[in-house]
């Protein structure tokens, strides 16, 4: 069993077992996209696309500041919007989200009973397949704006406005924007914590 179940006439999980269950495939589409960016940047690098031409290409000051500035927008609205729908989906579910108050264990005292209480997360199975179901569409979205930056760039380049080492740049950039969405066990349990105000326990 891979620690996920399929109960819903929907087919979607209803519950995961570990963090690593529900972010594998996150994971592939993140390497996918990454890896797409990488073609890009290659087929930009090998001078195949501006074949052809009778004169090399030359940067056109106007027409890189549209890129440009496009691309800052795009790069700015992935990390704004998806964090935005994310944050409004999750306060949404967290009826569905069993919190109770445990003892903090972690805390230094010599008696059990002393111990301050914290919000904890009772279901923790169910609560991560509910947060997969808002945190998809998200990151969905967070790598796709992330790629069309490298994008900008070759369709700048493919259009003639973008010479090799600044169509690259945009490439670079895209890169570094993905690399930074990884989608990680330990962030995910940043946000859900914060959202929910309950910790996780301790599996």
């Amino acid at each position: 069993m891979s620690g996920q179940t399929s109960g819903q006439a929907s087919g979607r999980p209803t519950s995961f077992a570990t963090w690593n269950d529900m972010l594998r495939v996150p994971r592939i589409l993140w390497a996918a996209l990454i890896m797409s960016c990488v073609i890009y940047g290659g087929l930009i690098a090998s001078g195949m696309l501006a074949r052809g031409r009778e004169e090399p290409i030359v940067l056109d000051p106007t027409m890189a500041l549209v890129f440009a500035i496009s691309a800052v927008g795009v790069a700015v609205t992935s990390f704004l919007l998806p964090a935005s729908l994310l944050r409004q989906g999750l306060a949404h579910a967290a009826s569905g989200v069993t919190i109770e108050e445990r003892a903090d264990t972690e805390s230094a005292t010599l008696f059990r009973d002393a111990a301050p209480r914290v919000r904890s997360i009772a279901n923790p199975s169910e609560a991560r397949a509910i947060f997969a179901g808002r945190y998809f569409t998200t990151f969905i979205l967070s790598v796709a704006l992330s790629e069309a930056v490298a994008v900008f760039g070759l369709a700048g380049h493919v259009a003639g406005f973008l010479p090799m080492p600044v169509a690259l740049v945009f490439v670079g950039a895209a890169i570094v924007l993905q690399a930074l969405r990884f989608p990680s066990a330990a962030r995910c349990v940043a946000i859900t914590e914060r959202a929910w105000n309950a910790k996780w326990p301790t599996e």
